[in-house]
């Protein structure tokens, strides 16, 4: 049983890092006592305030595990830990959990095709979350970014910050 878990793991690991996920230094540890993966990867994303545009990495640490009801399907669940600074100054972040739509079965650890579709589809899925995250968190700190590139100085009219 854990064999399986453990082939299955280290064969989506291994098409991850095809995509440029580079394994946690304790990678090989949490593997075989933990039965997860740690992988790290710089997600780059694309802002916008305003008339400015630039782009920025977030570095990205996920956690891949495999959970399963019967012991003989296996579905990927990984979670995701970063963390999102921008110019004002402000920080947040990223945490969340998403799962696989693959699954596996013993047979499956011969059959790559499989864990390459696996992997492109957490690489994607991750992505996409974290520029959607990092798009929402400027967009709700909208205020805070004006405030900084203004030099702290207050709008005329502007009285939240009188306290």
């Amino acid at each position: 049983m854990n064999e399986k878990i453990q082939a299955i793991l280290l064969s989506i690991i291994l098409e991850l890092k095809k995509l440029r996920w580079s394994p946690a230094s304790d990678w090989e540890i949490t593997l075989h006592t933990d039965k997860k993966g740690s992988l790290i990867k710089q997600i780059p994303v694309e802002g916008s305030f305003k008339d400015e545009k630039w782009n920025d990495n977030i570095e990205i640490l996920m956690e891949l595990t495999l959970n399963s009801e019967d012991q003989i399907t296996y579905f990927p669940n990984f979670t995701i830990y970063g963390h999102i600074f921008i110019t004002s100054g402000l920080t947040g972040d990223i945490v969340y959990t998403m799962e696989d739509d693959n699954s596996y079965m013993e047979d499956d650890v011969k059959k790559n095709g499989k864990f390459k579709l696996s992997a492109a589809n957490i690489n994607r899925l991750v992505e996409d979350y974290v520029q959607n995250e990092y798009t929402s968190y400027i967009s709700s700190h909208k205020d805070d970014i004006d405030y900084y590139k203004s030099g702290g100085r207050r709008k005329e009219g502007d009285m939240e910050n009188d306290l």
